[in-house]
């Protein structure tokens, strides 16, 4: 009976699907945006929709015996997807590298189109030579100055520090690190500098400066989303998606990082057999592969490798999975996760499964708010935005349009006029914010969302 339940599922899935309306990705935000997914992304995410749509009802039976059964139904799609998803995991086609820019010899229209708009990972030269990081963090030999950090920033600031050998994450304080760097394993990460007065050192580059979710977080005197990490050799961080589909730039001011980037048309491949959880490192790393069982597609992901220098800026796209590992000694980085135009359908979709999981949870049983996601908390320790605070940036944003005229100040636009910058803004907050109103999920947001759509409107009819 069950099975029977399972093949008429898939078999009304399939109507779907030729309607063109079949789940893309958990993440993608074509499903936001209402656009046709191509069938290549369509077979290659079969997994992703029965998993979501049917263990909820069916929870004991496994994804094998649910792709069984969706095969059952569509025989002819099982080669399909069996070559089309092997072709998808050589990356090569659609992903051949990360780009490499220069601020001194490429145009922020470049950047814009290339890297931004594309949501392809970028590292950038030549961005933050101005920046006094260099000069007051650094010794003329290019190692830490830890008494010039601490003259610097101050010594009494509370930090993070992640044991290299254990994971376990403790708070000290930042003198107390830094006196005994050298001498232990620690890893500092997550410290917010701005909000302790260490900003002006190291500012926004210029390239990154349409923020919108920093933006709105000082505004409202939260937060920030600003941190520095400051780590020895061989530290690292694990496989995982930047919380709420952010992009995020990182700058080493000093030491290098190696960076692995999954596209993210491949990241089903990191999921283990039941759909639920995904792998916390790559298969190219030898204690990942003890895992093969449980995350029997991981060996097929094809993540894009580069390795960055002291100096150099890198943008990490919504949505793209990566690990870093800190290559040398000492390496301090500014990393900042943001929000523009550019990516809030990929926000949106976020917050829209995360929202949807917390539901599932609580039927299944579990307490109210077991499943929350990052979308739906996204600023750790000093503060929180939640899925209301993303509809509030949204009004937030829209409101600045309105009554700057699409004045975005110093941003370096190029060729890109002002006028085809405010209708970018303004025409994603009306989609965006009508996506959350027409969310059942979402109703403590309808409000918020359509009073930002509404004023995003009168911005495009000026």
């Amino acid at each position: 009976m069950r099975r029977l339940l399972v093949i008429l599922f898939v078999m009304s899935f399939g109507e779907r699907e030729k309607a063109g309306v079949a789940k893309v990705g958990a993440d993608d935000p074509r499903t936001c945006a209402g656009q046709k997914p191509r069938t290549l992304n369509m077979l290659l995410h079969v997994k992703d929709a029965v998993l979501s749509n049917v263990i909820a009802s069916s929870g004991s039976m496994r994804p094998a015996e649910l792709l069984e059964t969706y095969f059952l139904a569509y025989p002819e799609r099982r080669r399909a997807l069996h070559e089309l998803s092997r072709h998808e995991a050589s990356g090569r086609s659609k992903n051949p590298g990360v780009l490499r820019l220069s601020a001194e010899h490429d145009s922020y229209e470049d950047w814009f189109e290339r890297a931004l708009q594309a949501n392809h990972p970028a590292v950038i030269s030549d961005l933050v030579s101005d920046w006094k990081a260099f000069k007051e963090w650094i010794k003329e030999d290019g190692k830490l100055d830890p008494k010039g950090l601490i003259a610097r920033c101050g010594g009494q600031h509370l930090v993070d520090v992640v044991s290299t050998s254990t994971g376990v994450r403790s708070k000290t304080q930042l003198g107390v690190f830094l006196e005994e760097w050298g001498s232990q394993s620690g890893y500092l990460k997550d410290w917010h500098y701005r909000l302790d007065g260490a900003g002006e050192a190291a500012p926004t580059p210029k390239w990154f400066r349409d923020d919108w979710l920093n933006e709105y977080l000082v505004h409202v005197g939260v937060t920030d989303y600003h941190f520095i990490y400051l780590g020895p050799k061989s530290s690292r961080t694990l496989l995982h998606a930047d919380v709420l589909n952010t992009y995020s730039w990182s700058v080493n001011v000093c030491g290098r990082k190696r960076w692995l980037l999954l596209p993210p048309e491949q990241t089903h491949l990191l999921y283990d057999e039941w759909g639920e959880e995904t792998a916390r490192d790559f298969f190219t790393r030898h204690e990942a592969r003890h895992d093969a069982r449980r995350f029997p597609n991981l060996r097929l992901a094809k993540p894009l490798e580069v390795i960055q220098l002291p100096g150099e800026a890198i943008f990490v796209p919504a949505g793209w999975f990566h690990t870093v590992e800190n290559l040398d000694d000492e390496v301090l980085s500014v990393n900042c996760n943001w929000l523009n135009a550019c990516n809030l359908r990929w926000a949106l979709a976020r917050i829209q499964r995360d929202a949807a999981m917390e539901v599932r949870a609580t039927a299944a049983g579990g307490s109210k708010g077991k499943g929350k996601g990052e979308g739906q908390q996204l600023v750790q320790g000093r503060g929180a935005i939640s899925a209301i605070s993303f509809a509030k940036m949204l009004k937030f944003k829209a409101k600045q349009l309105q009554g700057l005229c699409g004045d975005i100040r110093e941003h370096d636009v190029s060729a890109i006029s002002r006028r085809a910058k405010m209708k970018l803004d303004a025409s994603t907050i009306i989609e965006v914010a009508h996506g959350i109103a027409q969310s059942e999920l979402l109703s403590e947001c309808h409000d918020i969302a359509s009073r930002a759509e509404k004023i995003a409107r009168a911005v495009i009819n000026k």
